[in-house]
């Protein structure tokens, strides 16, 4: 197989597996903002999925979703992942499923309807990211029943857990970072000896 299209298929499943858990991400801060603001703010999410470093701050739930997911200039937008996973897709289509190409190409559709940044704003935040979420769970569905097990299907598990391991030590961080600023001196103790094994 050649090194581009194995390279394209690890980065579709990269790009796919980022989008699922930063969705997640996103769900489980809104919950948790909305019983403590101060302890799951939406300033430590933007800044370690965004190049921006600063550049955009604000602590209102919608905006910080809105960004997160349609933003073209956040290069982690769900958006922005999307369209690249299509165009590893587009360039690898001999190799995937025809089922999984058209899986990733109407993700890449539903996202860019007009009519879907009105939703966030008039309906409910979790049902709105729950809904892109089942896209994601469509196309891992979709992989596994329809994807040939073979060269392709394996390469592409490398990129799904390569990706994985990068969102848990991602997560990780970004908890820690948050205990590391309270006043309890074991915990921070404990933090130390954590980021000395990591």
């Amino acid at each position: 197989m050649l090194s581009r299209v194995a390279n394209n298929l690890i980065w579709l499943d990269r790009y796919m597996e980022r989008g699922s858990g930063i969705l997640s991400l996103l769900k489980v801060n809104y919950y948790a903002n909305q019983d403590s603001p101060e302890l799951f703010s939406w300033t430590p999410v933007i800044k370690n999925f965004t190049a921006f470093d600063n550049e955009y701050y604000t602590e209102d739930a919608l905006e910080c979703i809105d960004f997160m997911v349609f933003n073209t200039n956040n290069s982690n937008s769900i958006l922005n992942i999307v369209t690249k996973a299509r165009e590893n897709a587009r360039s690898v289509q001999e190799h995937i499923s025809r089922e999984l190409w058209l899986c990733v190409n109407n993700y890449y559709l539903y996202l860019t309807d007009k009519n879907l940044r009105k939703r966030l704003k008039e309906e409910d935040p979790v049902q709105f990211l729950e809904d892109l979420r089942k896209h994601h769970l469509i196309y891992n569905g979709t992989t596994d029943i329809t994807q040939e097990r073979g060269t392709s299907y394996y390469f592409m598990n490398v990129g799904k857990f390569l990706e994985r391991v990068n969102l848990i030590a991602d997560f990780t961080s970004l908890k820690l970072q948050e205990i590391g600023k309270t006043s309890d001196s074991l915990e921070k103790v404990s933090i130390g000896k954590i980021y000395y094994f990591l």
